[in-house]
This record gives C-alpha cells, structure tokens and sequence, in this order.
C-alpha cells in the first residue's frame, strides 16, 4: 500500500499552555527535529490578551539540536496579535525545510496574555530503515 503524506503525519504539543505574563515575555523551546518529514506545520493558540497587550511570533532553523545556531526563518514573521484578538491562532507551514531543526519563537510584550499552546504537525513522515 502506497501511503500519501497526510496519512503518514503526527501531532505534538511543543509548548504547553503557558499562564498570562507581560513585558517581552519570550516562549521557546528545546528545538524539534523535523528531518523526518515533507513538511510541517505550527499551530499556535493563543488566548485572553489584556488591553494594550501583544503577541508576536516567528520561526527559528538551524542544524544544531542544542539550538546554538538557530536564526531566524525568513519571512516567518506573523502579523502582531493585540488585545482586540483574544482567542485566535497562527498557523504556518514550511514543506521540504532546508535545516533540520525548528523552534518557534513568541513574544509577549506590554500587558498580560496567555498562550494555550503550541502545535506542531508532520506530514509525510519518513521511513528509516526499509
């Protein structure tokens, strides 16, 4: 049976749901592997932002798994979310990356917000050894 890549795909929550915070509060973390995928997705759920607040969010690759090398993915800024966007996402998808690994970088600025959690998806997930 000849799987299509959607049918070989896998979902994982990369960074949990994080309490409100203020003032260039950034979120990252430990950088993801996705060596093993065609492509993948991030899905970023953001909830209540206070009046004045702000949430911004981009991409970060690199080829190091400590992350020492990860720069930033050109063009992978997203449009700032300010309080009038309570309880919206970004989602963005990257297809046939070009480093191995992938961090996504948040930034919370001025006044309290929440994030619920960060999402990434692989589609046409790789196979080892056959």
């Amino acid at each position: 049976m000849n799987l299509a890549p959607i049918e070989r795909s896998i979902l994982d929550q990369i960074i949990g749901p994080q309490a409100a915070a203020q003032t260039l509060v950034s979120l990252n973390n430990a950088p993801v592997d996705v060596s093993d995928c065609e492509g993948f997705e991030i899905i970023t759920l953001v909830g209540t932002i206070a009046t004045g607040g702000t949430v911004d969010q981009k991409l970060k690759h690199g080829d190091l798994s400590d992350g020492s090398d990860l720069a930033d993915v050109e063009g992978s800024a997203m449009l700032q979310m300010n309080d009038a966007d309570d309880n919206k996402m970004w989602r963005t998808g990257v297809l046939n990356s070009t480093k191995k690994y992938i961090s996504p970088n948040i930034t919370r600025g001025t006044a309290n917000s929440d994030i619920r959690g960060v999402l990434l998806i692989k589609y046409g997930l790789k196979r080892s050894g056959m």
